[in-house]
């Protein structure tokens, strides 16, 4: 009974960890990207219940196993809980890959390095595990409530964003080796006699090459963001054009007929007058 109750505790724990991990993460990822978090907060619970007992799951296979199932299900999960069209997912997607890879690149340092706590010390800490997800997730929640009130948005004309899959194919494959060497460097330091400063080094070299692709895949997102403004901008100036040329041939038809009726009322010919009129409205009600 006493094994059955740690199990209980340790799976409990991670999936009280999971959750919130991706409950905060994905509400402030919605909230940059315009969508109501407050009218659909139920769905957003949901979805992270749902994930973190995935991640319960997955988070005991293999460490590069556990980034694939990481990504798919993740992907996965947010495209069938909000359905928003594919360029919205894949910007929140890529938002909330961003917010829990900067939290927790922050905060598992800090807790490694600042209070030399290991990976073994903190597994068998039923505390630690309780405490330490707050330490980022609540700063996190505070500024999705702010940027909720706000209205702070990642980019200007998001219906207009067409996402270019084809361009981000590579560094979303380049973000994701990284990830897997970065959690399999992170166990296997903690495994193996090795210097502190090699520690911070190799993951430093690492950190930067992830934020380079993500800077990239910011810059490609940005991109298209201006395309697609530009070429809504063309589409607005097109039909425009078509309409003030319709209006010109309307015009240039009504002067014609004007000048028809003017030059039968000046002959006094009332009956041509009123054929030709009626005339005119069966034409009209005809293109009608």
């Amino acid at each position: 009974m006493a094994d059955f109750g740690a199990l209980a505790l340790h799976f409990g724990l991670f999936l009280y960890a999971f959750t919130m991990d991706v409950a905060v993460a994905l509400a402030l990822a919605l909230t940059l990207t315009g969508y109501d978090i407050k009218q659909n907060w139920r769905r957003i619970l949901t979805c992270a219940v749902i994930l973190g007992a995935a991640g319960v799951v997955y988070y005991h296979f293999p460490q590069p196993l556990r980034v694939v199932f990481y990504f798919v299900l993740h992907y996965m999960g947010i495209s069938w809980f909000f359905r928003i069209g594919r360029s919205k997912i894949i910007l929140v997607f890529f938002t909330f890959l961003i917010l829990q890879f900067a939290s927790q690149c922050i905060a598992c340092p800090i807790l490694y390095y600042g209070f030399r706590i290991t990976l073994t010390e903190f597994m068998s800490s039923a505390f630690l595990r309780l405490m330490f997800p707050l330490s980022y997730n609540i700063p996190m929640a505070v500024l999705s409530y702010i940027s909720y009130h706000r209205g702070w948005r990642l980019f200007i004309n998001i219906r207009a964003l067409k996402s270019p899959a084809k361009l981000l194919i590579l560094p979303l494959i380049q973000f994701f080796l990284l990830m897997i060497i970065i959690n399999e460097l992170f166990f296997t330091l903690q495994s193996k006699p090795v210097t502190w400063a090699s520690e911070v080094g190799v993951q430093s070299v690492l950190i930067v090459a992830t934020l380079i692709s993500i800077c990239f895949i910011w810059r490609i997102l940005r991109l298209a963001e201006r395309e697609a403004a530009t070429l809504a901008q063309e589409l607005v100036t097109k039909d425009m054009l078509c309409q003030t040329a319709a209006i010109k041939d309307q015009r240039h038809d009504f002067n014609n007929h004007f000048q028809i009726i003017m030059g039968l009322v000046r002959d006094r010919q009332k009956q041509e007058v009123g054929r030709y009129l009626k005339t005119l409205k069966r034409e009209r009600s005809i293109a009608r």
